[in-house]
């Protein structure tokens, strides 16, 4: 029988909710790829997108309040459900300050049942099937909302007066965001069909690079080499694993370099060689002592929370990422005080 914990309680008389992820939900996952996923992804997947989702619906939200108002309604039902599955998001990690009001306004009784939380006991009781089974419900009805909206507004005779480009972005972001919860919900991490433009700020690889920038509060520059050549290409790949890599790699970089004291952007390097596309991301931090750095290579976890950093758990689960494109990530070179270079290797298609 799993333990209850009680909500709105400090997270530190239980441990903290990082301790209660890598403790009971991964005993529940360790057997179970598609778990494993969602328990670690879940959370910082939604709040990655979350700031992209509120802009986007927000642009849409301005858009239509003169122009189209019978579609206003049908874009605050997607905030609402966005963030109900941000909630969901916050569960996962056992995240104790969600206010019981804040919960009943947001979920239905049955919803409640269904993820184990018992409003009247204060406690909650979570499993992985009800919080899956709960966010599919909320993503059915969020998909229906969108597909009315897109319908709406691509349908209406004033689509012409609208910023084309706004338009196209706006409606990216809130499908990738749709399709990749999904996935992660319903453990499909085929890569058959997805083939993603490089080159695309709308729904390419650099869309991706900045969506992760944002959430990890990472400043950065691209440096395309021979950027007519990336035009065209497609890479294999799945937009839920980049956006963790990208997110990872960006937190690393920011954490190093914050501790040289310095606010350096992270150099982001774009080189196409044969049939695979190389991604380096370079920062001028701290670097990495050759002690992890021999761990790292081993696939061995190396986490330390002194001077030099925190580095292994979420390098060793990018590397994993990435095999599972058919690409590799690997550790170009690092020295101490001067910085890292990791790089992503994907196939084109």
């Amino acid at each position: 029988m799993r333990k209850s914990y009680p909500i709105n309680t400090s997270p530190a008389a239980r441990g903290g909710p990082e301790r209660k992820t890598f403790t009971y939900l991964k005993k529940l996952t360790e057997k179970n790829l598609g778990d494993k996923m969602f328990v670690r992804l879940f959370p910082d997947f939604c709040t990655a997108l979350n700031h992209e989702m509120r802009v986007s619906l927000s642009n849409l939200h301005f858009l239509c309040q003169d122009r189209l108002p019978d579609l206003i309604p049908l874009i605050d039902e997607l905030l609402n459900y966005q963030g109900k599955i941000q909630l969901l998001a916050r569960l996962t990690i056992y995240d104790s300050d969600i206010e019981i009001p804040v919960l009943r306004q947001s979920f239905s009784e049955s919803e409640l049942i269904s993820l184990g939380i018992d409003i009247n006991k204060k406690a909650f009781n979570l499993s992985i099937g009800g919080l899956k089974q709960t966010s599919l419900s909320i993503l059915r009805s969020f998909k229906r909302a969108f597909s009315e909206l897109e319908s709406g507004i691509k349908n209406s005779p004033v689509i012409r007066e609208f910023n084309e480009d706004l338009i196209n972005s706006a409606f990216s972001t809130v499908g990738i965001f749709y399709s990749s919860v999904s996935s992660l919900i319903n453990s499909d991490f085929s890569l058959t069909g997805v083939l993603m433009p490089v080159d695309d700020a709308h729904s390419g690889l650099v869309k991706t690079l900045r969506l992760a920038s944002i959430y990890s509060g990472c400043e950065y520059n691209v440096v395309f080499e021979e950027r007519n050549s990336l035009r065209d290409i497609r890479v294999n790949a799945n937009i839920l694993f980049l956006l963790m890599i990208f997110k990872n790699l960006f937190s690393n970089a920011k954490r190093a370099t914050e501790q040289m004291y310095s606010s350096s952007p992270v150099l982001v390097t774009l080189n196409l060689r044969n049939d695979i596309l190389s991604v380096d991301f370079t920062d001028y931090g701290c670097g990495i002592h050759s002690s992890i750095l021999e761990k790292l290579k081993n696939g061995e976890q190396a986490t330390t929370f002194k001077d030099d950093g925190n580095h292994g758990f979420g390098i060793q689960i990018s590397k994993e990422l990435a095999e599972k494109m058919n690409g590799r990530m690997y550790i170009k070179e690092s020295a101490l005080g001067e910085g890292t270079t990791v790089t992503l290797e994907l196939k084109v298609v």
